[in-house]
């Protein structure tokens, strides 16, 4: 996706309406969902499913739209799967290093 694209899908996000692409074969859809008191974030449908699944077993969904938190208790290393993105730029981010192709569909 080309610079403006992703402008463009960060203004629509910003103004709380969805936005659909096409990446690497999968219709991911990003719905704006009431996070928090007052906060708003962003979740991935993908082929117009959710699915909490997703975020228990290894597969690929988890792993090329989701986000994952890595972190220490102790000496314990532990890895959490989140749904939800506070942050476009993070997801932007997370997208372009895990998938290949990524389209919009809606412009």
């Amino acid at each position: 996706m080309t610079e403006n694209e992703w402008n463009y899908v960060l203004c629509k996000l910003n103004d709380g309406m969805d936005v659909k692409l096409l990446i690497d074969g999968y219709e991911v859809e990003l719905k704006i969902v009431k996070y928090g008191i007052s906060a708003a974030a962003v979740i991935p449908y993908i082929n117009g499913e959710y699915k909490s699944s997703w975020l228990i077993n290894d597969c690929e969904e988890r792993k090329r739209f989701y986000q994952t938190i890595t972190g220490c208790i102790g000496n314990r290393e532990y890895h959490e799967y989140k749904a939800v993105w506070t942050s476009i730029r993070l997801m932007r981010i997370h997208f372009e290093r895990q998938n290949k192709e990524i389209e919009l569909l809606d412009s």
